[in-house]
């Protein structure tokens, strides 16, 4: 896929409301490096609020600031918003990423003075820092060795290897797009459970024989990464990998979870806040906190779980699922239908 395509395809997956809170945000940039006070855009736009944790929690296309007070667009964010600003921005990081190169092919990984890049490109001191900075938050451009980047009066950077094996700057940002949207869409194009189910006869999958008849409702609603995550744990499962199936469940709890929650920071935290919410009782929230636990063991303590308590972990998980997905909107629906207790008097 060129550029094009895949920009269209990413847009098509997030949807026009965290399209909407991106370009309204970038609209109310401000100040060095460029911000967004948090709370105030977020009370100006209540309507954007779910779209914004999304956006944070689970694309990553913002981020706070180190005080937690201000949005911040990432690097991969720009490059889905219409602007002729933007594209001059970009066309202008292209020509940095092109500096790197040469600057690496000639010095390799010396320390590089910001303000000796500066001196070579007739832009703004202000417009080639702002580049810089978006620039440091992709990977394989710049190593760990900075010191002050971008905005320290003194600042210095190193440039990567990698410069001298990636073609241009876009194609390195075009990776995240490739990794989180595209790669998992192909992934899931056509998949429902009746295709896992037959892809083996294998006595230990994902879907048991019923499921797979009446197709489970919370299947659909799913993200195209949930329904990846599935596949590849169905298929590990056939293969009596239990490590990995493990390994599998606890990434798909992790993200069903902030899904629907704002990222909390850690899988305790992540739970309560999930329970909270009333996403899950608090006896699923034990029962997950196991399922959990049984993924850190495996990939922290050399723990093999037997095949039996792994399909115990997946009918704990499926039950989530349609809780999540079935029964809390349900649930919710029932709690709006129903008249409210009259007051006495």
């Amino acid at each position: 896929m060129n550029k094009k395509e895949i920009i269209s395809t990413t847009k098509d997956i997030l949807g026009p409301k965290k399209l909407k809170a991106l370009e309204k945000l970038y609209s109310n940039l401000s100040g060095t490096p460029p911000s967004v006070e948090k709370q105030r855009f977020r009370a100006d736009n209540p309507d954007l609020i779910d779209a914004l944790n999304r956006l944070e929690s689970i694309d990553y296309l913002i981020r706070d600031d180190k005080n937690n007070d201000n949005y911040i667009l990432t690097c991969n964010a720009l490059l889905l918003i219409e602007s002729p600003e933007i594209d001059q921005l970009i066309e202008l990081m292209n020509n940095i990423y092109n500096w790197c190169i040469g600057f690496y092919r000639k010095n390799l990984g010396d320390t590089a003075y910001t303000i000796d890049l500066i001196k070579d490109f007739p832009n703004s001191n202000k417009k080639i820092l702002t580049a810089l900075f978006y620039m440091k938050e992709l990977h394989g451009i710049f190593t760990t060795k900075t010191l002050d980047f971008p905005f320290g009066e003194k600042s210095t950077f190193s440039v990567s290897e990698n410069v001298l094996v990636r073609a241009s700057f876009i194609d390195i940002a075009l990776d995240y797009f490739r990794w989180h949207y595209i790669n998992p869409r192909k992934v899931t194009t056509k998949i429902t459970p009746e295709k896992i189910f037959k892809s083996n006869d294998s006595d230990y999958k994902f879907f048991n024989t019923n499921e797979s008849t009446t197709h489970p409702p919370w299947f659909d609603e799913l993200s195209d990464f949930s329904k990846a995550i599935i596949q590849e744990i169905d298929r590990a499962l056939q293969n009596k990998l239990v490590t990995l199936s493990v390994l599998g469940i606890r990434a798909l709890i992790e993200h069903v979870m902030i899904e629907n929650i704002e990222d909390q920071r850690s899988f305790k935290k992540n739970l309560d806040a999930f329970a909270e919410a009333g996403f899950i009782t608090k006896q699923s929230r034990n029962a997950l906190s196991e399922v959990i636990e049984s993924g850190h063991a495996s990939m922290h303590r050399g723990y093999i779980p037997d095949i039996e308590d792994v399909m115990l972990c997946i009918d704990i998980v499926k039950h989530t699922l349609h809780g999540v997905y079935i029964l809390e909107p349900k649930s919710k629906k029932l709690n709006l239908n129903t008249p409210p207790k009259k007051k006495k008097g």
